[in-house]
């Protein structure tokens, strides 16, 4: 059965354009982590989910409820992390998908909303087949 699924990362950082833009940056998936839902999704679900982002990224949202355009804000990067790092003491897991966004000066409420906190992390929509997987118990 499939159902809707949210899936979410805080925004680790955001850093100021010469041009007024503001630049934020999240992780929304991490491999081998529980979910919202109590999921754990694999690096190879984060794979496709991350190829499947990029094709649909040209429609972006606030809270999977209010749409915005182009002109609010853009995807500049997404990629997957080819390693464990650490950036400003964010620290990311192999396999995290990580995702740039940027908000041109226009865009006034959304960058107020990041620099306040109120806007404080990335989500992406998906469906998942939820299987039950019985827990064998340990020898």
């Amino acid at each position: 059965m499939s159902e809707n699924v949210n899936m979410s990362g805080d925004v680790f950082k955001s850093y100021d354009g010469e041009d007024g833009s503001l630049y934020v940056y999240g992780s929304p998936l991490v491999p081998e982590v529980t979910d919202h839902q109590g999921d754990i999704i694999s690096s190879d679900e984060i794979r496709k989910s991350c190829r499947d982002y990029m094709i649909r990224s040209q429609v972006s949202g606030i809270g999977h409820r209010t749409m915005l355009s182009k002109q609010d804000v853009q995807l500049t990067q997404c990629f997957l992390a080819p390693c464990d790092f650490e950036i400003d003491g964010f620290e990311f897991t192999k396999g995290s998908m990580i995702t740039e966004y940027r908000i041109p000066a226009e865009s006034e409420e959304l960058q107020k909303s990041v620099r306040e906190g109120t806007f404080c992390g990335f989500s992406i929509g998906g469906k998942a087949a939820h299987t039950e997987i019985e827990e064998v118990p340990s020898e």
